[in-house]
């Protein structure tokens, strides 16, 4: 398989990982076979325009990219027979069926949707794609989105009920508006609070829903009928651990620091001595005079002076769940799904585990969890370096 370079210098110099894709003259294109899916920046933003090479360097839907490209992914040709698997990003386990866009036993197809600068997300039995628009399909209807404002579609895993109640409270799956079905009751996704739900006769109720023998009861009293609805709303509180400083349209306020939207994390961008680092973990808030990046096993603080941004960059998921659950402290590193990178402009330079051990590989996902040359950690990961080259 021949791949011909680019013309125009500005654009040379980069590989990006090609996930079924090809380096074309001044473009990307597609193994046959494969078509189009969506490509990341070093920040980790997805986007579905195909970039092309001008005389400035790369353009991403007319307008000239700042990051280098990192990732290009082409996805399978659906089968002509399914035209309800519509042009969108797609998620480890996505599937498309005749009646669109569905995940594996176990878990649940999301619609992630961008609408004044606000995320949500909306899962179903089926998203599909019709008449210019995203849909979510549930037992008892649908919901529409305009095409503009549809961003992905993920699988999410849902809990079975304990088996002495699964069979009055498994009959239907609602219209989860930014909500998880959990073991015997409902949540919320991360980022998001109890809101309200409906039945499908139109019952509104503000408790949490509970799965009982009888069926589903809020605040100990037994639903008329199934439920239709569930709604979780954005957390968002102004407070002195969210404080003033220049952050991207992902990152979003709670009451314990800065977090990010669904798949992404936060990154503490500093200039110290003349040189540039990025931190990222699982939240950041600001404490005294201090930025701190909060991660599973510890925290880290940054003077307020040398503090200048915080963004969000896409963490991908590992395909075995025992490599899931933990984030470490990133230092100018990210995680590339089944093993981590860094980022442009850095290279690899050590890990530690939360016991401290140090190690000098790269780690890989195994069967049995993160591995540095074939052996697996004694402990879960705490921290990942990359240097400046």
């Amino acid at each position: 398989m021949i791949t011909t370079g680019v013309r125009y210098n500005p654009c040379s110099g980069n590989i990006p990982r090609l996930g079924n894709a090809l380096i074309l003259d001044n473009s990307y294109g597609c193994i046959d076979g494969y078509t189009w899916n969506y490509a990341k920046t070093t920040e980790g933003d997805p986007f579905s325009e195909i970039p092309t090479c001008k005389h400035e360097g790369w353009v991403n839907g007319g307008g000239l990219m700042s990051d280098p490209i990192t990732e290009m992914w082409c996805r399978p040709n659906w089968p002509s027979k399914f035209p309800k698997c519509g042009q969108i990003t797609i998620g480890t386990g996505v599937e498309c069926t005749e009646r669109g866009f569905t995940c594996p036993k176990g878990q649940l197809p999301y619609l992630a949707c961008l609408i004044d600068n606000l995320w949500s997300f909306t899962g179903g039995k089926f998203v599909y794609y019709q008449a210019k628009s995203w849909k979510v399909e549930y037992t008892t209807g649908t919901w529409s989105f305009e095409e503009r404002y549809g961003f992905n579609v993920s699988c999410r895993k849902i809990a079975k009920h304990s088996n002495v109640f699964h069979s009055v409270c498994d009959k239907s799956i609602p219209r989860l508006g930014n909500a998880l079905i959990q073991k015997d009751a409902y949540g919320c996704i991360d980022g998001f609070e109890w809101n309200y739900a409906k039945t499908k006769e139109g019952q509104a109720f503000n408790h949490i829903p509970q799965c009982s023998s009888e069926g589903w009861t809020a605040g100990g009293n037994l639903l008329d009928g199934p439920i239709n609805e569930m709604w979780c709303k954005p957390i968002v509180e102004d407070n002195d651990r969210c404080g003033d400083i220049q952050k991207d349209d992902k990152v979003y306020c709670r009451k314990d620091g800065y977090h990010c939207a669904d798949r992404f994390l936060p990154y503490l961008s500093c200039f110290i001595n003349n040189q540039w680092s990025f931190t990222g973990g699982s939240r950041i808030y600001k404490e005294g005079d201090k930025w701190v990046v909060a991660y599973s096993s510890g925290k880290y603080s940054f003077n307020e002076n040398d503090a200048k941004n915080i963004t969000c960059i896409y963490a991908g998921t590992p395909k075995n769940k025992a490599c899931e659950g933990n984030v470490p402290r990133y230092g100018n590193a990210y995680l590339a799904g089944d093993t981590f990178t860094c980022i442009t402009g850095y290279s690899w330079n050590y890990g530690k585990t939360v016991n401290e051990a140090k190690f000098d590989g790269i780690p890989k996902c195994g069967k049995n969890g993160w591995e540095v040359a074939g052996k697996k950690l004694n402990s879960s990961i705490g921290e990942m370096w990359c240097k400046p080259m």
